[in-house]
């Protein structure tokens, strides 16, 4: 038992030195349902690409969860609209309708206009198994942000990037047009 309490101890203080320094920031948090009339759950965190050289999200619904949307709501500054997307408020978001076994993907830019994306069906088959999605600053030719997500064996499936470079602020949330959902999901935030 005293040798488990030391191993606890020294696993959490790698962890605070880490978060120390800067290196990363990680969080565990269920976005669920909270009411009737409250379908739309938040992060906290408001996410400042400024300061944040990547996201990672590793995203996984609750068992029974089947309908949900999950997305990156993203801002010119920390000032969001109430709306989910709109005029200078580019959304993008994974979604996962009822009675169909697919995970898909949506883009509204800027002008909030749904953008086409070919192919958005990104797995086919989907039970609720967990994805990663990844969110960066890219520096290539041009800045743009990055949005890469892998399933559950790691594979890539979806890899874009999205040209609304001086939209630098993101807000995470989820929603279930009025359906119960509960998502699981761990953030982890890397600095530049």
């Amino acid at each position: 038992v005293y040798l488990l309490i030391v191993r606890i101890l020294i696993r959490n203080s790698v962890v605070a030195i880490l978060e120390e320094k800067g290196d990363f920031v990680s969080e565990s948090l269920i976005l669920r349902k909270r009411g009737v009339d409250i379908d739309d759950d938040y992060w906290g965190r408001i996410i400042n690409f400024n300061e944040v050289q990547r996201l990672e999200l590793i995203v996984e619904p609750s068992h029974g969860t089947n309908y949900w949307r999950l997305g990156l709501k993203f801002s010119q500054n920390e000032v969001f609209t109430s709306a989910r997307y709109g005029q200078n408020f580019p959304l993008f978001h994974l979604t996962k309708d009822a009675g169909e076994d697919a995970l898909k993907v949506h883009y509204y830019n800027e002008n909030g206009t749904q953008e086409p994306i070919p192919d958005n069906t990104i797995i086919k088959n989907y039970k609720n198994e967990k994805v990663t999605v990844t969110v960066e600053i890219s520096n290539n030719l041009r800045e743009v942000i990055k949005i890469t997500i892998r399933d559950e064996n790691n594979k890539i499936v979806f890899d874009k990037d999205l040209n609304f470079v001086f939209h630098k602020f993101a807000q995470l949330f989820a929603w279930g047009d009025g359906n119960d959902y509960e998502i699981n999901i761990k953030n982890y935030l890397y600095s530049k």
